[in-house]
């Protein structure tokens, strides 16, 4: 796929027809692969954006505009998901060049698949810092996997004010109220921490906050996602921590 070598994936699917993406540099990450997609016969990538294009159940062809954000959000991940149409059985995608995906069927018929430009032009415009320019897509299409393939390039690049807005129109009231608390967090230990929340990591989160000597935020995050015995032993640290402290006078 594209980008960086740290921006990396790599996508395979197993023997059970399971798709999943994989980190090609996975030095300091918690989630190495992520499960995109079952009962996938055929995958391919696009040529110029991390796009990908795979024939499900043998016959339904399908394209992810953005199948990272499955390390972001993973509840992001079915809104970006497109089905361009039907393929007779035993097809297989030769190519995903540019917008077009081109499949050919069991009697050798070439057939040619067309994705909207708008999602390679909201790529780009994001590549471009242009993200007045990509709302304006999503707002003259008014299409949802438009709106989801930017809130996950806008959580990508950290750009919570625009991740706001598209959440927003995705009708996610409560992440649009975690962003707008994340983007008035000025501690960055918290801050980090919140990121690795809500990209779903709690036990990154939950390491970031005890490294940070953030005992009690640690212990209502464990409380929060009902990781409870996790939370016991925070609370019972910060008992003792607190018995300690009023021994001392302090």
């Amino acid at each position: 796929m594209c980008g960086t070598f740290a921006e990396r994936r790599v996508a395979f699917v197993d023997q059970k027809g399971d798709c999943f993406l994989a980190l090609v540099s996975c030095y300091g990450s918690a989630q190495r692969t992520a499960k995109i997609g079952s009962l996938i016969s055929c995958l391919s990538a696009n040529n110029l954006t991390n796009m990908l294009a795979a024939l499900q159940d043998n016959q339904r062809l399908i394209v992810w505009t953005l199948p990272t954000v499955a390390f972001l959000d993973r509840d992001l991940l079915p809104s970006t998901q497109m089905e361009l149409g039907n393929s007779a059985k035993s097809a297989t995608i030769i190519g995903f060049i540019g917008n077009t995906v081109t499949v050919r069927r069991s009697d050798e018929c070439l057939i040619a698949h067309y994705v909207p430009p708008f999602v390679a032009g909201l790529i780009r415009c994001v590549q471009l810092t242009q993200w007045e320019q990509a709302v304006r897509i999503c707002r003259t299409t008014n299409e949802e996997f438009l709106w989801a393939t930017l809130a996950g390039l806008a959580c990508i690049e950290k750009n919570y004010q625009i991740a706001e807005i598209c959440y927003g129109q995705l009708e996610e009231v409560e992440k649009v109220l975690f962003l707008s608390e994340l983007r008035s967090q000025n501690v960055p230990q918290l801050r980090d921490a919140k990121v690795a929340q809500f990209s779903g990591q709690r036990r990154e989160a939950d390491m970031l906050l005890v490294n940070a000597g953030r005992t009690f935020e640690a212990l209502m995050l464990n409380l929060g996602t009902f990781r409870f015995t996790r939370g016991r032993g925070k609370g019972q640290r910060t008992e003792q921590i607190a018995m300690k402290m009023m021994r001392n006078g302090i």
